[in-house]
């Protein structure tokens, strides 16, 4: 479940990396083997049921997401309305 991605650990040699199915159980694995006081979890926000502090939501401003429709058909993952939950 654990492992490094060949350029993340080249980037990030500090960071650990915990890959599965389940963002909660790798989270998990994390907080219950390592002193961590942070775990970033990819595509993160729109994971209700994971345990959190906070949301950091990162937008690439490049873009308008206005215009951006959801996934599928598009980039977004959530409606923007929700974005109020992230912390500002």
């Amino acid at each position: 479940m654990s492992g490094r991605g060949s350029n993340d650990g080249e980037r990030l040699p500090e960071a650990i990396f915990a890959i599965g199915p389940s963002k909660s159980e790798a989270a998990a694995l994390l907080e219950a083997s390592f002193d961590t006081d942070v775990i970033i979890v990819d595509d993160g926000f729109q994971h209700r049921a994971l345990q959190r502090n906070c949301d950091l939501l990162l937008v690439d401003a490049s873009y308008d997401l206005r215009k951006e429709k959801l996934f599928p058909l598009g980039r977004r993952r959530e409606p923007l309305n929700v974005i109020g939950r992230a912390i500002w």
